[in-house]
């Protein structure tokens, strides 16, 4: 067990260990990082990309979301990521809320091999259904 956030979420983001790996209020499981708990999946990896969530929690969670996005990015905090992103940068990375995070981590078990644009095409087809 590891007591430093930074190095969760590096161990994360690096395609680390599959086992669980936590700090004090931060851990992930296989390709889940939690926030607090698993009520609030804060990212997804998947084959080629990362799913980072929206929304906030808490101080702390923000705090954590910041050292993603720096692991994740050359952005120093979301408001930045979602600027570039809607310029175009940083393709490899999907912004989810919450919910809609939930849902695909309900309905697919292993995300690991889903891509960003197999997720897309998920995700049209069950808005058309």
């Amino acid at each position: 067990m590891t007591d430093k956030n930074t190095d969760v979420i590096k161990e994360f983001c690096n395609f680390g260990c599959n086992e669980q790996i936590q700090a004090k209020h931060l851990f992930f499981e296989g390709d889940t990082l939690f926030s607090y708990g698993r009520y609030f999946p804060l990212c997804v990896r998947l084959k080629d990309g990362f799913i980072v969530n929206l929304n906030g929690y808490s101080m702390t969670t923000s705090t954590h979301k910041g050292h993603l996005i720096r692991e994740l990015t050359d952005c120093y905090n979301f408001k930045e990521l979602e600027k570039r992103k809607k310029a175009g940068d940083f393709k490899e990375i999907k912004l989810m809320d919450t919910k809609e995070i939930k849902e695909l981590l309900d309905e697919h078990e292993d995300l690991r091999f889903i891509t960003l644009s197999e997720l897309n095409k998920l995700r049209i087809i069950k808005s058309l259904n």
